[in-house]
């Protein structure tokens, strides 16, 4: 691991935060985006700084971005943005703190562990606190509520048992840390995002921000009622999905009802911690418009996945974007080409888990 990379990249975003004012942040839409805006909006505050302007995103909208519209100095946390689509910030200050895959970084400020060959799976919201961990020794459980959120529990499982010790978190059994208050949390937050997308994550992020402890989010009405309406929704999926999945040896495909569509995310990543399927490798396909079909995949405990590349190989043959983790990830694909997507994608993750096998 090279210590002076990683004390250059923290030193660089530190500088940047305090050398401006007047900030616009960019967060992923989703429980580890939103708490990573979170702990940036008490650094900043902290520092004495502004924040004229938040944005709940997903990858897609920088292609229809108008920056102009935001402040000159923008932070764009949890989103793997691409680098061609980065030109539209080139009149901006800009500053990226992400965990995905890494990015060319020339002209801006950029944060990633991998920088330094930390190949640890570590949520942005705790990749922040790790930053301005002396600025946020009070708001440490808002990053493991974001670390939980975003399946990063085992991985950092010494960081979520510290921070529960000193919040009086008594800690479950599950390997990922999410049977607590800081999955309950968690499970709130992604229930409200939900319910009303960017509208949802905007209200958690004000929720997280006003609350003075864990304690304080956890009672919050909105969250509690928007936890009870999603998981109700979720148990009728299950059913759904257990009645109409399309098993293909370790690799299970599942059409999502289009009027469900923004619970596939969810849906998946709960089902890929059941111990049913853990050792699957599942793929959620949910037909978005005439035109376009979004993929989740998820294959939370496969040895020998990578989703990214999988996908990679495909739209060698057809058209689509995507990307993600090894064992998360999402794409999109054009929606004539969901049958013949379906195959390439099948034969690839066959070979990488031959591969596993033999390797």
């Amino acid at each position: 691991m090279d210590e002076e990379l990683k004390a250059h990249a923290v030193k660089s975003v530190r500088d940047y935060m305090s050398s401006h004012d007047d900030f616009s942040i960019f967060y992923h839409l989703d429980g580890d985006g939103t708490t990573s805006a979170a702990l940036l909006t008490k650094v900043l505050s902290s520092l004495g700084k502004n924040i004229v302007h938040y944005r709940a995103t997903n990858y897609e909208d920088f292609k229809k971005l108008d920056v102009s519209e935001y402040t000159k100095n923008i932070i764009i946390c949890d989103i793997n943005v691409k680098e061609k689509e980065l030109a539209i910030f080139n009149k901006n200050n800009l500053c990226v703190i992400d965990h995905h895959e890494l990015i060319h970084a020339g002209g801006f400020v950029y944060l990633n562990p991998k920088m330094w060959g930390d190949e640890t799976y570590t949520p942005c919201s705790l990749v922040v606190y790790r930053i301005f961990q002396d600025l946020l020794k009070d708001w440490d459980w808002i990053a493991a509520v974001g670390t939980v959120s975003d399946s990063g529990g085992k991985e950092n499982k010494d960081f979520i048992a510290e921070t529960a010790a000193k919040n009086n978190v008594k800690m479950g059994k599950d390997d990922y840390a999410y049977d607590n208050d800081f999955g309950v949390c968690a499970s709130g937050i992604g229930a409200i995002i939900n319910l009303y997308n960017r509208n949802g994550s905007d209200e958690a992020l004000g929720i997280l921000i006003s609350s003075k402890s864990l304690e304080e989010t956890l009672k919050n009405e909105r969250l509690v009622s928007a936890d009870k309406q999603v998981q109700q929704e979720l148990n009728k999926l299950i059913e759904q999905f257990e009645a109409h999945k399309e098993v293909h040896g370790r690799v299970i495909f599942f059409d999502m009802d289009p009027r469900k569509k923004r619970y596939s995310s969810t849906l998946v990543t709960i089902l890929s911690f059941d111990e049913k399927y853990n050792n699957s490798i599942l793929i959620f396909i949910t037909k978005i418009n005439d035109k376009l079909v979004r993929i989740n995949a998820r294959a939370s405990q496969v040895e020998g996945i990578s989703l990214p590349a999988a996908f990679r190989e495909v739209f060698k043959t057809i058209k689509g974007t995507g990307g993600g983790h090894d064992k998360a990830a999402a794409a999109s694909i054009e929606a004539k080409d969901e049958e013949a997507f379906k195959k390439l994608l099948l034969n690839e993750l066959e070979t990488q888990l031959k591969v596993g096998r033999t390797g």
